[in-house]
């Protein structure tokens, strides 16, 4: 059996050609997952961000969360919560409409929330992705559901 002498933290040591394979195929699998796992992120980070900016449907309204309508409604949001007489004309995809304070609340609410629970899926489905230790385990997330 061939040996050959390799330096490890400072330390010279012995290693058969096997035990020097063995830990080499572990390094680049250990390699592979990690540039998964950050593919997968990215990924991930992507997924969120399309789900975030889709929008929603409230009380048959198409409610758009792009991130200017997120601006302009929390600017709104804000007038709305220090006067219960304010309103907005706002324009939603079926033509403009007025809308009061206490509808301007619900519809900042409502993508607050939306936009909450995007980030929130992103955060559980990075702690999975990050805890994979296989490729398997991590082909097995599935970053399409439970939006």
């Amino acid at each position: 059996m061939k040996s050959v002498s390799k330096l490890k933290n400072g330390v010279r040591v012995v290693l058969t050609t096997a035990e020097i394979a063995e830990i080499e195929a572990r390094e680049a699998a250990n390699n592979s997952l990690d540039i998964l796992q950050e593919g997968g992120l990215l990924n991930l980070a992507s997924k969120r961000y399309e789900v975030e900016v889709s929008g929603f449907d409230l009380n048959g309204s198409h409610i758009d969360t792009d991130r200017e309508t997120q601006n302009k409604i929390t600017a709104c949001y804000v007038k709305a919560l220090n006067d219960e007489a304010y309103t907005k004309r706002w324009k939603m995809s079926g033509g403009w409409v007025t809308l009061d304070a206490a509808t301007i609340i619900v519809i900042g609410d409502a993508i607050d929330a939306h936009v909450t629970a995007a980030f929130n899926r992103e955060d559980a489905l990075t702690i999975e992705i990050s805890a994979a230790e296989t490729v398997e385990e991590l082909e097995a997330i599935d970053i399409t559901q439970g939006w």
